[in-house]
């Protein structure tokens, strides 16, 4: 991969967050990392720039899930990838997010799941 590829995170735990800006950037990826807790920041940082890839938590506060953000985000950008992530092992969860608009979906703590579907995205 010769330039690199910018990657938004929305995900209410920082330490989630964290954990995954670790595993990203510590491979072989050559990534632009920009962090969100709250859904209004990552909206207000895409309309200024679009990011390649979108890893969005399922739970963000106690009455917003990630279909609505999907739904909205798809509404203007249909090529974005977007992975849905989830500490539940609710299956439809995963159902959810895709038919709002998600490419995939990956549990929350399967760091390596989630590095490999970027990865393919990539095509490194």
């Amino acid at each position: 991969m010769t330039d690199t590829k910018l990657i938004y995170i929305l995900d209410g735990s920082s330490v989630s967050r964290r954990l995954l800006e670790k595993k990203l950037t510590t491979g072989l990826f050559r990534v632009d990392l920009r962090s969100f807790s709250s859904r209004s920041k990552m909206m207000e940082c895409m309309e200024h720039t679009v990011p390649d890839i979108l890893v969005i938590d399922y739970y963000l506060g106690k009455t917003l899930t990630n279909p609505s953000i999907i739904r909205e985000i798809r509404r203007h950008n249909s090529e974005l990838l977007i992975i849905s992530i989830s500490s539940s092992e609710d299956p439809t969860i995963a159902m959810e997010s895709i038919k709002a608009g998600a490419n995939n979906f990956s549990p929350k703590r399967d760091f390596d799941r989630i590095t490999r579907m970027i990865k393919n995205h990539l095509r490194i």
